[in-house]
């Protein structure tokens, strides 16, 4: 498990529902991406980082059908990076957790997070349904 610092819940009703990402909800998302990134300079996101990571995701997970990526969740760190170990501070970039759920993605919360130690995108939690596409994917591989 790595450190998050900063960590802005996107909704805090239902902090596991998030916030839907659609063009109605962009000033939204903005606002709590610029909370989590509050006198930050470097390794920042936008709201055009999110939607390519779902692109690229979308891309990735092609073959699985969208009734499987139900609750699935993924850990996206678009400027992930190794820094060399002369470095001298910890390099933090901005990340945000996604989540799949009744046919939309969802952004649940934004946070920074030490570039060195993270994957630009991990899958975090992955269904049942998600494990058994996978696995018959393979099988049939």
């Amino acid at each position: 498990m790595f450190r998050k610092e900063n960590v802005v819940i996107c909704n805090k009703r239902s902090p596991e529902m998030g916030v839907i990402i659609s063009p109605k909800n962009k000033e939204k998302i903005e606002a709590m991406m610029e909370m989590a990134q509050a006198k930050c300079t470097a390794r920042t996101i936008a709201y055009e980082d999110v939607t390519d990571s779902i692109d690229v995701i979308d891309k990735r997970w092609r073959y699985i059908t969208m009734k499987s990526r139900e609750d699935c969740r993924f850990e996206v760190t678009p400027y992930a990076q190794k820094v060399a170990n002369s470095y001298k501070y910890t390099p933090m970039a901005t990340a945000f957790d996604l989540m799949f759920h009744g046919g939309t993605w969802r952004v649940t919360s934004f946070y920074r997070v030490d570039c060195n130690r993270v994957k630009r995108y991990h899958a975090s939690h992955l269904s049942e349904d998600t494990r058994l596409a996978l696995s018959s994917m393979m099988d049939d591989f």
